[in-house]
């Protein structure tokens, strides 16, 4: 440790950061306590002993801890969001300037916003935060022209709906909310219509503006010269822009264990370093560095200053120093110099995936490669010789970053060493050549344009190769329920390995040592697994899939349910994004039983994906409605599919010891008008002495006959509150014999419906319901052991 003093600093300085969390100690005491080691250094330097040099290395340690949480408390204290109960408001105005505008794509157009007030239903807000402004209009000329005329600086006005972050509303999904307000962003205001976007003032920040010119410029130019998708690939590996590159795409090199080449890093500023070295090969060497930093600097600015970005800048900034002043540099101090530059600046980088995985993989590949070299470096074969470094060094960088990759994805890639050996050099062409046509495109539109046609073609021939290596199939095991406990005790049994790998001397030996720690981590990391849904129980959650429905149920016998999938959309389908990871999560592989309540695409349109990505078993609706074409066009898909379907009749189904009645009865004279809604199935699961009543969106025609046909049979512990608490529902006449304990509401966070409604909620508290909503509580899960129904918090789980 003696050559890495740098290394030394950086653990106590995390420590800082991560405790004011916690505790903020503050400016002035962080100077006090620094004053006062310096003056304890001082008085005993020339008097030092064993115990004195223990002492002031306690102070100096306790100094970095709370330098770490003085920069964590400067940074986080300044930022101020709105209160957490503005999560929705349709009627929002803001005031402010432009700090930043993304690159326009196929979305629309996003700028970030300083916002001095804004006005909420008639009512100011003077609170100064920073919001994401989203700006759509279906002119796309107009779109373009207010690309075209905004700047950072510009004094805007913009109307709209505004949103907070979607939250973690479901098991297992990404706190979006919390990843904004960790780059110190409130939420997200949706306008959709230019006009409602207006400039008041011209003002113009001069630098920031630059920088946009630059950026819109190069995506412009790549852009011309390239097709959609390997211009959307060159502005991700240039410009760190992957807004056009698709999810399915960005899905499989997650698959293929590849997904770091995406990220702007080392290799790209390598390509900058390499360009400099050539183009100013006969300059002096010191006008030559000093340039080749400038262009470095200037590299870094234009894609936003990203973690990997600026590791990489500053270490090949110290080694072109080093350089010049003919010193050797250190790769781990370089390392731990440049992750203390950035966090004394932005301390929350910390926590952003990006930073964790480049540092990682970086920190791991130095640390790891010297033992692998140590045994490849006696093979004869160079050829052979190569691609066990090649190996090597991919499987060094992949080590460290295994407890990020499956604490962010869950998955681990079985195809990833085979996959880096190709993609690895393959993006590194592709970013050479993207570089050539991006220089050609100044002098010669003739020869970017070739430049650009070969990337293009390159670029499908990569995506081919990621496809099939990340083929969803066979690419990797997925690691469910990965924690930051699984993670440290990964990073012990990978430290205990490298400080006993050179005691043991033979192969054998090793081999032993590293299935032992192995199997001592399996062993250990499964101490504190917890299943969310628990085997020999009835499990029932309510998924959170805003204005619909959707309820997974897990029987006691392993088998599956699903009621309803949500809304599926052109811009979010809950069955693609919602429903399938929990799934996923879960470990749910099929559905066994699917039940369409009724045929309003709030209910059944997230089925879609589920059936196409072949995780539905069998599909129970109503009776084929021939004068709605929505319907005959889903049974005609479900039968492409080779799915069968079963139309809802008086029948039970038998699943274990669980029961699920089917009481939709045909017979029963709802008249020929009756609306969609009362031909919603009427399902009752029993399990023991528990019950589950589902109501889909009955209207109260409907429930007054069922009333009067099942009367007390209807009595259930948890009841789904019909069509989300609309008012027309829910009518004391069919609660006077369900009487439920709990009340489940599946609804819209401020939905423009208003439900539910209040009549419907105080009907169910003089019942003294337990009411359970989604816009209030996210998912809900309910278990039943027979005896009694329990309501479970699974963000504690």
């Amino acid at each position: 440790m003696k050559n890495y003093p740098v290394i030394k600093i950086i653990p106590f300085f995390i420590s800082g950061i991560i405790l004011q969390h916690f505790v903020a100690i503050g400016l002035l005491y962080f100077a006090i306590i620094y004053l006062l080691a310096l003056i304890v250094y001082w008085v005993y330097q020339n008097h030092l002993s064993v115990h004195r040099i223990l002492f002031i290395s306690l102070l100096v340690n306790t100094m970095f801890i709370l330098a770490g949480n003085s920069a964590a408390d400067i940074c986080f204290s300044n930022r101020q969001f709105y209160s957490a109960n503005i999560e929705k408001e349709n009627d929002f105005t803001l005031y402010g300037s432009i700090n930043s505008i993304y690159l326009l794509n196929k979305s629309g157009l996003r700028f970030e916003i300083d916002v001095d007030s804004a006005k909420v239903n008639k009512i100011i807000l003077h609170r100064k935060v920073t919001l994401i402004c989203s700006v759509k209009d279906e002119n796309n000329k107009k779109l373009f022209s207010l690309y075209s005329s905004a700047s950072p600086g510009n004094r805007i006005t913009a109307s709209g709906i505004f949103i907070k972050g979607r939250t973690c509303r479901n098991p297992g999904e990404f706190d979006y909310n919390n990843y904004l307000h960790l780059y110190g962003t409130t939420g997200i205001l949706n306008v959709y219509n230019t006009d409602d976007f207006m400039i008041l003032d011209h003002s113009v920040n001069q630098f920031s503006n630059l920088l946009f010119r630059v950026r819109k410029s190069i995506a412009g130019r790549l852009s011309d010269y390239h097709d959609f998708d390997a211009a959307s690939l060159m502005k991700g590996l240039l410009l760190a822009d992957r807004s056009e590159m698709n999810d399915e795409t960005k899905t499989e090199f997650v698959n293929a264990g590849v997904v770091h080449v995406l990220a702007v890093s080392g290799l790209n500023v390598e390509y900058v370093l390499l360009l400099c070295v050539i183009l100013l090969g006969r300059f002096n060497i010191y006008p030559k560095s000093f340039i080749t930093i400038c262009c470095l600097i200037l590299f870094l600015l234009i894609t936003g200053i990203q973690a990997s970005v600026f590791r990489a800048v500053l270490m090949s900034t110290l080694v072109v120093m080093a350089y010049i002043s003919g010193r050797s540099t250190n790769v781990i101090n370089s390392l731990a110099l440049s992750a203390i530059i950035l966090l004394t600046f932005s301390p929350f980088y910390l926590y952003d995936p990006g930073f964790q995985l480049s540092y990682a993989a970086v920190f791991s590949m130095t640390l790891l490669y010297p033992y692998f070299h140590n045994e490849i470096k006696n093979i004869k074969n160079k050829s052979l010789k190569l691609i066990a470094q090649l190996v090597a060094l991919s499987l060094s960088a992949q080590i460290g970053t295994i407890p990020f990759t499956l604490f962010y994805f869950g998955k681990l890639s079985v195809t990833s060493l085979a996959a880096n050996l190709i993609v690895i050099p393959f993006i590194g062409f592709l970013v050479g050549i993207g570089l050539a046509s991006l220089l050609a495109s100044y002098f010669s539109p003739f020869i970017a344009a070739s430049y650009g046609s070969i990337n293009s073609v390159l670029t499908k021939l990569l995506y081919f190769i990621v496809h099939i290596s990340g083929g969803e199939k066979y690419s990797f095991m997925w690691i469910r329920n990965y924690s930051l406990y699984d993670s440290i005790i990964f990073y012990l049994m990978l430290l205990t390995l490298v400080l006993l790998y050179k005691k043991f001397t033979g192969p054998i030996a090793k081999l032993l040592l590293v299935a032992f720690l192995l199997i001592n981590y399996i062993t250990i990391a499964s101490f504190d697994n917890k299943e969310i849904l628990t085997e020999n129980e009835l499990n029932v959650m309510m998924v959170d899939v805003g204005q619909g429905d959707s309820f997974l149920i897990r029987f006691p016998d392993g088998e599956s349910a699903l009621i309803d999938a949500g809304e599926a959309t052109l811009k979010f389908d809950n069955g693609e994004k919602v429903i399938l990871p929990l799934m996923n999560h879960l470990n749910i592989p099929a559905i066994d039983y699917a039940f369409v309540s009724h045929i309003d695409s709030d209910h059944y349109s997230g089925f879609v994906s589920l059936i196409q990505a072949g995780r539905i078993r069998r599909i129970y609706k109503p009776a084929l409605d021939t004068s709605l074409s929505r319907d005959i066009k889903f049974e005609d898909f479900v039968k492409r599919n080779n799915i069968p379907i079963t139309h809802y009749d008086q029948s039970v189904i038998k699943i274990g010891n669980a029961r699920i009645f089917v009481l939709n009865n045909i017979s029963i004279p709802l008249g020929k008008n009756n609306s969609n809604n009362d031909r919603s199935s009427l399902l009752k699961i029993i399990y023991g002495n528990t019950s589950f009543l589902f109501t889909g969106d009955l209207g109260k025609k409907a429930e007054k006959y069922y009333s009067s046909y099942y009367k007390s049979k209807l009595k259930s512990d948890v009841l789904k509150v019909s069509h989300h608490g609309s008012k027309y529902c829910s009518s004391l006449n069919i609660l006077n014999n369900i009487k439920p304990h709990f009340a489940l509401i599946s609804a819209g966070i401020k939905n423009k419906f208003h439900h539910p409604a209040q009549e419907v909620l105080e009907r169910l508290h003089a019942f003294n319901s337990d009411i359970l909503r989604t816009d209030k509580l996210g998912a809900v899960l309910l278990r039943s052991d027979g005896y009694y129904v329990s309501n479970v918090n699974w963000r504690d789980l």
